[in-house]
């Protein structure tokens, strides 16, 4: 689900990268989706699945 970003903050990826993001982007465009709005649901969920893996990790 596309999401307006309000505080954003820019990041690098490689070039390939950005390429496989704008075209899924392009496929989901007709609901309002764009490559930053992606990129934030598909981190956003990694945490979120993995946030005990990282709490572990972060007391190493």
């Amino acid at each position: 689900t596309p999401t307006k970003l309000v505080k954003r903050h820019p990041v690098n990826i490689e070039e390939d990268v950005w390429a496989q993001f704008e075209r899924i982007a392009r496929i989901l465009g007709d609901r309002g989706a764009n490559v930053g709005s992606y990129i934030n649901s598909v981190l956003a969920e990694h945490l979120k699945l993995y946030a005990d893996d990282i709490e572990i990790w972060r007391k190493l």
